[in-house]
């Protein structure tokens, strides 16, 4: 996945989570997924990971790990989002396991983990997608390879068998020449017959 497609998942968790702390209590129209301070918590650790470097964000993932709240399990998710910590599976499988949970923690990031979950689950889609196409490529790539190296062997046999041809086209012409007269050594011209011989 490209960087860009990593950005972009982390900005729709961070427009949720900004849409969460906006809403105004008792507003039927725009009732929060979850508490107020959760989605503040969420919004400030997606912020603080743009400037931690590879080593900050491991070790952040190590402290998570110990801990089975769903708030926790989000931050794991942004984690897993990251362009530098990548990891499309392991971001559904907390997502799917934040929304399996039903305390009321869990159900509070719910809205949250199912839309990103629908982005995840594309991303996810899309580099299957990629990846079939690229081993298809290859496929291709290998077949045209095989059948030019096929072509440049069957030309290499036809001209070998039109040389044979052409050789043999020779031979038979010299086969076929009329013999020519032998001529005494040193070329001299025979002297003619004796009329003598023939009265």
């Amino acid at each position: 996945m490209t960087a860009r497609r990593c950005r972009a998942l982390c900005v729709t968790a961070a427009l949720v989570l900004a849409a969460g702390c906006s809403a105004l209590p008792g507003d039927p129209v725009a009732a929060p997924a979850y508490d107020g301070a959760g989605a503040a918590r969420l919004l400030a650790f997606h912020r603080s990971l743009a400037a931690l470097n590879t080593a900050d964000l491991a070790r952040e993932r190590r402290q998570l790990g110990g801990e089975r709240s769903a708030e926790a399990r989000m931050r794991l998710v942004l984690l897993s989002l990251h362009p530098r910590t990548l990891n499309l599976p392991r971001a559904r499988t907390l997502l799917e396991s934040v929304l399996a949970a039903q305390d009321a923690d869990a159900q509070a990031m719910h809205d949250l983990a199912r839309l990103l979950l629908d982005q995840v689950s594309e991303r996810l889609r899309l580099d299957t997608l990629n990846d079939r196409l690229a081993q298809q490529v290859e496929r291709n790539g290998a077949q045209f390879e095989l059948s030019a190296r096929q072509l440049d062997e069957a030309r290499a046999r036809a001209d070998a068998l039109q040389r044979k041809l052409d050789a043999l086209a020779e031979i038979e012409r010299d086969l076929s020449a009329p013999p020519r007269a032998l001529l005494p050594a040193g070329g001299a011209t025979p002297p003619p017959a004796d009329d003598h011989w023939t009265r």
